[in-house]
């Protein structure tokens, strides 16, 4: 009979916790939910907590409220100056409506699909209207508002509300790319060309002045030298001529002794003369 009892008591409770389960269901901050019966629309709740519906009858489907992203895939657009850019975008929006949404785009990979269609369409539309020039400029910006209220009146009627639509990158399609870089290889080859021409020539320019220089600074410094060693070799004379007025025995005989030093002083020089004959030995005898 306990048994019994125990059984019957888990299956009420067990039903009891289906039922509530199906009547009560809670909606966070960061969700929005509409409710249909037998798919019928009924109403839209926004606001976060605990909320109630009529179990199996009623079905709650639950929307994402905070701004969601979308990676545009890159699309290859032919500008008016004939330029082909791959531009690759990115796109944030918001659920605003979420019936409209529902009836419209019905999920958000639907969404995602369609938006990126659009995008694309508005970015042929507006950038095939602007120039190279004008999307590597300041003035960019000014295009994408563009694109962004273009993007705007294509989705008006689906529940959501473009928050940015911003250009990643634009970039040169790849076989264009490496003829820029072959350009702009060639301009940085011809500027470093003239940069080197222009300094070996200031080089030369230099070095010229340097040398020119170099051979004023000797020549002065070879007159300088001149007038002091004919100044130091005249002072010298004087000397001497004052010291052979003086003693000129000693001086012959100093002069000879310097004569003697100089052409003697090589250990295998031999001189075969006869002392007695000759000036030169007269202080030998």
């Amino acid at each position: 009979m306990i048994h019994k009892r125990t059984i019957l008591f888990t299956a009420i409770t067990g039903v009891f916790l289906f039922l509530v389960s199906g009547i009560f269901f809670t909606i966070t901050p960061i969700e929005q939910a509409i409710i249909l019966q037998f798919g019928e629309y009924k109403r839209t709740i926004q606001d976060p907590g605990l909320h109630t519906k009529i179990p199996f009858i009623e079905t709650v489907i639950l929307f994402d409220k905070r701004v969601l992203s979308i990676d545009s895939l890159p699309e290859q657009i032919t500008t008016t100056d004939k330029k082909r850019l791959v531009v690759d975008t990115y796109t944030r929006y918001k659920i605003v409506d979420p019936l409209l949404f529902y009836k419209r785009l019905y999920n958000e990979a639907q969404a995602q699909a369609k938006l990126s269609s659009i995008i694309g369409s508005s970015l042929k539309s507006i950038l095939g209207k602007t120039s190279f020039d004008v999307l590597l400029s300041d003035r960019r910006s000014h295009v994408m508002e563009q694109v962004e209220k273009h993007v705007e009146e294509s989705v008006a009627t689906m529940g959501i509300q473009i928050v940015d639509v911003r250009i990643r990158r634009a970039d040169l399609p790849p076989e264009n790319s490496e003829k820029i870089f072959q350009l702009m290889r060639s301009e940085r080859e011809r500027i470093a060309k003239d940069l080197r021409a222009r300094g070996q020539e200031k080089a030369r320019e230099i070095q010229a002045e340097a040398d020119r220089e170099k051979t004023v600074i000797v020549a002065k410094a070879q007159k300088e030298s001149t007038i002091i060693r004919g100044a130091g070799e005249s002072k010298s004379a004087q000397i001497y001529a004052d010291a052979f007025k003086t003693n000129r025995d000693f001086y012959d005989f100093y002069r000879s002794m310097q004569a003697y030093r100089t052409a003697l002083s090589p250990e295998n020089t031999t001189y075969v003369l006869n002392p007695k004959e000759g000036e030169f030995f007269k202080f030998l005898k």
